[in-house]
């Protein structure tokens, strides 16, 4: 079998662990949660091998051994060593991916055998440590979309310390700035992005490898309820406590209204008041009443509806 040796020469000793399984490992695969995927012994070639594993542009990966971190190889291609760096696919596709570790120097291929036929999920979760949150891949703001790749809604970002990222069935995707722009991200390149404190309307285009946040100036109440009559927005007003928008207003039953940015059409959320999304239907009113509306776009968007 295969053993990792490991020898310390200030205490004299020396460590054999057998090595069980060889996998590869990356944001493929959410960094192994729940695993990584496992590569199979070639004896005739001395040789680990994985077949048909899908990458994203810009898939970042290495080697780990026994599904753990105490082994783990990366760096140079053709002279892998403990602890070293990531490897980057660049091109988006279907790989057959080769581990040599016979002797030294450890040496790897990678061979991009098709093209990647993605299935895209619905949601999205941007996750980093920005207003509160915990880099989650569950409980951090949501985006959704048609399962096209495309993701479309509003998140009040404040007090990042090291930023976020963009996360899709378990894959991170990083993200650099775009140079001479403010709010515009290429995908699958870089590291943690960063905004200045702020609400911003998001359009991330996975498939373009693409995403910009558009800083929102105004968050807006329109709908058939007097005053509007879907031409005008009444002003929500932030609270920089709650990192919530609120707003006070007469609303009669059967009026119908949306959450619209910037006085832009394009910006705009409506459906279930429990998670809203780009273009939703209209939200309706059920009773007549003067409602306090509470906006909260620092979590996945929702609102409440308190009658007074």
């Amino acid at each position: 079998g295969y053993y990792y040796l490991k020898v310390d020469l200030t205490t004299m000793s020396a460590t054999a662990t057998l090595i069980e399984r060889v996998g590869v490992v990356g944001s493929f695969c959410g960094w192994g949660d729940p695993e990584d995927a496992a590569m199979t012994y070639n004896a005739e070639l001395d040789r680990w091998e994985a077949q048909d594993l899908a990458f994203p542009a810009g898939t970042e990966y290495k080697f780990r051994m026994n599904n753990d971190w105490n082994i783990n190889f990366g760096g140079d291609p053709q002279n892998l060593v403990q602890d070293g760096g990531n490897m980057v696919a660049a091109e988006a596709g279907m790989y057959d991916v080769t581990l040599s570790i016979a002797t030294p120097p450890y040496h790897m291929t990678v061979v991009r055998t098709g093209d990647l036929e993605t299935a895209y999920a619905s949601e999205v979760v941007v996750a980093g440590d920005y207003s509160g949150h915990g880099w989650s891949t569950t409980d951090d703001p949501k985006l959704f979309g048609p399962g096209d790749g495309t993701y479309k809604g509003a998140i009040t970002m404040y007090d990042p310390e090291f930023g976020f990222k963009i996360v899709e069935s378990g894959n991170w995707i990083s993200g650099q700035l775009i140079a001479d722009t403010e709010f515009e991200f290429t995908l699958y390149t870089g590291d943690n992005m960063m905004l200045d404190n702020g609400t911003y309307f998001w359009n991330v285009n996975l498939p373009d490898q693409h995403a910009t946040a558009t800083p929102v100036t105004l968050v807006g109440l329109i709908g058939s309820f007097a005053g509007s009559d879907w031409g005008a927005d009444l002003p929500m007003e932030f609270d920089e406590e709650t990192l919530t928008y609120s707003v006070t207003v007469d609303l009669a039953a059967g009026n119908e209204f949306k959450i619209r940015f910037n006085s832009n059409w394009d910006l705009n959320l409506g459906g279930d008041i429990t998670s809203l999304t780009h273009n939703g239907n209209n939200i309706v009113v059920q009773e007549t009443g003067t409602y306090h509306i509470v906006l909260d776009m620092a979590n996945t968007s929702s609102l409440t509806m308190t009658k007074q």
